[in-house]
C-alpha cells in the first residue's frame, strides 16, 4: 500500500515504541514499569515520522526512540526485559 499512494504524497510507516509507553491505562495495570517511555516522547516521534516527505520516508517500520535519537543509529528495543529485538527496517 506504502509504494502505491507514494506518488500522492502519502506516506505509509508504522511507529513502535522503543519502551513501554506510560499510557494512564498501562499504569493503572503496572503503576511501577522501571524502564518507559514518557507519552509526550512518543507521541513527538509520531508527529517526527509524519512531518517526513513521503518521497523520502514510506513503508518503514521504525522504533519512537530510534526516530528521535536518528544519530545513535537503529536500535529496536531497548527494554532490558530479554525481548531485545534486531532493529526494524
Amino acid at each position: 500500500m506504502a509504494l502505491e499512494v507514494q506518488p500522492h504524497g502519502v506516506g505509509v510507516n508504522a511507529l513502535m515504541p522503543s519502551l513501554p509507553v506510560a499510557t494512564p491505562g498501562l499504569l493503572v495495570q503496572t503503576p511501577v514499569l522501571g524502564e518507559e517511555v514518557s507519552l509526550e516522547s512518543f507521541c513527538e516521534a509520531a508527529v517526527r515520522l509524519l512531518l517526513e516527505p513521503a518521497s523520502r520516508t514510506t513503508g518503514r517500520v521504525a522504533y519512537s526512540e530510534d526516530v528521535l535519537r536518528p544519530e545513535l543509529g537503529r536500535r529496536g528495543w531497548l527494554g532490558s526485559d530479554g525481548r531485545a529485538g534486531a532493529p526494524v527496517s
